[in-house]
């Protein structure tokens, strides 16, 4: 209700729409089996049973403000597959308090004194009546919540495993929920196992994935090779960078980086180019190269000769990869071919992101083929399958009437065989069958970054 972005008056219109009908519905259903129950056939009954229905429904609407307290205390939301599987006894626990709340409600509305006196029964038999009708009527509206309200995701088959994976052996590397340290998991859910035992915010993996840069929880950079008893501090610093400047050579023995140049007084002087030897634990600040003012990508050349580094407008200084690491040159971005750049892996940007403790980029679409993924966040997130331009599948995990979604689906990756898409959502990692319509629980983790052309570093943009 404190979202900016709902319209009060279309709500409000689209609720008397939905709950006026259903109101006039479940009253005369009331009334039948009140009038059956008490045996009475005064006329006041039904606008009785109609007024407490309408105050009842409005105090469904405070019930409903602490419905999703119910939902957190009954540990359903593990998995999106949990959530969907243990709605169905979660929606009877909701109508039960519906119902206990519908009792307190109109009990004392309908058995007054003076409407017992008027229908001459007493108030426990007009009591007994209440109880009746709305047990009746809640065999109606029961099952009416539950359908209306229940999360469909797609109608996807959920599953709580990926073996079905088309792509088993297909590695992925992400930041694990609980201690925030870099993780492996093949596409088929096996060969768990942490490879950065330090807590991360966002990593790159170098070609050979056995050495990661990394920024830290702490937001300083740091280089870990895969087993070593601790990293290397690369750059302590209190800048907002993107692992974009950032690059492993190919021997794993340098980190070239992009950082801001100290100016005068608090004002920055561009980027300068920066390498920290990871044998020998210094740094080294490349003279004469001056870079751009925002987000610089840094890149060492496959051979390990040189290393690029973005200057702005399309031009990339290239520095000798070698003591005394001097200018060689200033060329044209055009220039470079993919193939002079090694594979290092990361997520790229050319903005910020706020996403919890992090900041970084959030990856919104991908496309393969004929098909292509769209993820849509805020009030009803969802994500949308397109072929051929045309709309084949739209999921989110919204329950309840208005259907407005928990938490948004991001980072969509297509895999390289089949129509498989990686996705984040519920802070956790999933796969998307698109042909199977199927949905499968991989990991507890996100901000992955999987060794595919997809998060090749540094390529031309």
């Amino acid at each position: 209700m404190l979202a900016d972005a709902i319209n009060f008056p279309l709500v409000a219109a689209a609720g008397l729409v939905v709950f006026g009908p259903l109101v006039v519905l479940v009253t005369s259903v009331e009334w039948l089996v009140f009038r059956y129950a008490v045996a009475v056939s005064a006329r006041g009954v039904f606008r009785r049973l109609l007024w407490a229905n309408v105050l009842s429904t409005l105090a469904g609407g405070i019930v409903a403000m602490f419905q999703n307290t119910v939902i957190e205390a009954s540990g359903i939301e593990v998995s999106i597959p949990a959530f969907a599987k243990g709605y169905w006894w979660l929606a009877l626990v909701l109508i039960l308090i519906h119902f206990a709340k519908t009792l307190l409600v109109e009990g004392p509305v309908v058995a007054t004194r003076g409407f017992a006196r008027l229908l001459a029964r007493s108030r426990r038999q007009i009591l007994k009546g209440v109880v009746l009708a709305n047990i009746a009527s809640y065999c109606i509206v029961g099952p009416l919540f539950y359908l209306a309200t229940r999360p469909t995701f797609g109608h996807l088959e959920l599953r709580d495993d990926t073996s079905w994976t088309a792509n088993p052996a297909v590695p992925v590397y992400f930041i694990a929920n609980d201690d925030r340290f870099i993780k492996r998991i093949n596409m088929d859910g096996t060969g768990l196992a942490t490879v950065v035992p330090f807590p991360t915010a966002a990593f790159l993996i170098s070609e050979d994935q056995s050495t990661f840069a990394y920024r830290g929880v702490d937001g300083n950079l740091y280089a870990y090779r895969e087993g070593a008893e601790r990293p290397s501090l690369v750059w302590q610093t209190t800048e907002r960078f993107h692992l974009d400047g950032v690059s492993v050579s190919p021997d794993n023995t340098m980190v070239a980086f992009a950082a801001e140049r100290p100016g005068r007084g608090t004002e920055s002087d561009g980027c300068e180019l920066r390498l920290f030897d990871l044998q020998r634990g210094e740094t080294h600040t490349v003279t004469g190269c001056q870079l751009g003012d925002f987000l610089p990508y840094v890149s060492w050349s496959r051979s390990g000769e040189f290393i690029y580094a973005e200057q702005g407008e399309n031009r990339v200084v290239v520095v000798r990869g070698r003591p005394p690491w001097n200018v060689v040159e200033v060329r044209s971005l055009d220039t470079l071919a993919p193939s002079e750049f090694p594979l290092n892996y990361v997520r790229s940007s050319s903005g910020w992101y706020a996403g919890g403790d992090d900041w970084g980029p959030a990856l919104w679409e991908d496309s393969k083929n004929r098909d292509e993924v769209q993820c849509f966040p805020g009030l009803g997130a969802h994500f949308v399958v397109t072929r051929d331009d045309a709309q084949i599948m739209r999921v989110a995990d919204g329950y309840g009437l208005m259907k407005l979604g928990r938490y948004y689906p991001r980072s969509p990756t297509f895999l390289p065989a089949g129509t498989e898409v990686l996705l984040e959502w519920w802070g956790q990692l999933y796969l998307l069958d698109i042909d199977q319509r199927r949905l499968g629980f991989l990991a507890e983790g996100g901000n992955y970054v999987a060794p595919l052309e997809r998060f090749r570093v540094n390529r031309r943009r």
